[in-house]
């Protein structure tokens, strides 16, 4: 039971310092480093392309990003373009952080930044990333989309790289379709947001962040001056002295202590 208890007060530790707040500038993607050698335009037949210019009413597509764990702010999205060329060089293109509304998918409008077609970088060698700046940074402390606007023209030759993963795997991909007439097929002029979940797909869209203030176990060192404890679970987050289960205590005078809480 010793040898237990000491595991799980180990265990504990080592979550808490996993949650130690993140500072500075950085560039957070869906798709890993290793994973980035295996991205690819996807080619929908003669209709176009997933996360590019189609023809079958997919009219925006967006990337899913998780509440992060320590708020930031977003100073620009990073897109990864396989082709960028348009009828109309001077078309916009648009970058959109939407936060999810209550179905999960993406909802209210926070920020854009939008450049001219002509302005897409690609090089299939490279991969350099075009950046949509924002004109002040996007705080964000819930999930949230990057939608991408104006690269769905048929007639046009433009597409993100993506990464498809195996059925049941991780997918970030969402995409707006219109509704279609069951028995005619004529557009309804409607629309409605799907999880691209038949085939689980990243957009090589990334977001450059910079973290700002502290998360609740950041705090720690505040808490400490004015005398209180911190109270975490097993994985590192947060809980109030009522919290069914283990308990990790940090005392005010810097003490480590664990709680049973039935």
């Amino acid at each position: 039971m010793r040898k237990t208890i000491t595991t799980l007060l180990l265990l504990a530790t080592l979550a808490v310092n996993a949650q130690t707040p993140k500072s500075g500038s950085t560039d957070l993607w869906n798709i890993t480093e290793a994973e980035f050698g295996n991205i690819a335009p996807i080619e929908l037949w003669i209709y176009g392309y997933y996360a590019g210019s189609n023809t079958i009413g997919m009219l925006k597509f967006a990337e899913h990003f998780d509440a992060p764990e320590t708020p930031f702010k977003i100073n620009s999205v990073k897109a990864l373009f396989a082709k960028g060329t348009a009828q109309n060089p001077s078309s916009t293109v648009t970058a959109a952080i939407c936060k999810a509304d209550d179905n999960g998918m993406p909802g209210e409008v926070v920020a854009t930044a939008s450049i001219t077609a002509a302005d897409i970088v690609c090089d299939e060698s490279t991969k350099p990333a075009t950046v949509f700046t924002f004109s002040e940074p996007v705080s964000i402390d819930s999930e949230f989309f990057v939608v991408m606007e104006g690269i769905s023209n048929g007639s046009d030759d433009i597409c993100l790289y993506c990464l498809r993963r195996d059925y049941g795997q991780l997918c970030t991909a969402y995409q707006l379709v219109e509704d279609e007439d069951p028995v005619t097929y004529a557009p309804l002029g409607t629309y409605q947001w799907f999880k691209n979940v038949d085939d689980p797909t990243s957009i090589a869209i990334g977001v450059n962040v910079t973290y700002e203030g502290t998360n609740s176990i950041g705090s720690i060192a505040n808490n400490k001056a004015n005398g209180t404890a911190e109270r975490f679970s097993m994985d590192g987050k947060r809980v109030d002295a009522g919290h069914r289960g283990i308990q990790i205590i940090r005392n005010a005078d810097g003490t480590v202590t664990k709680r049973i809480e039935r």
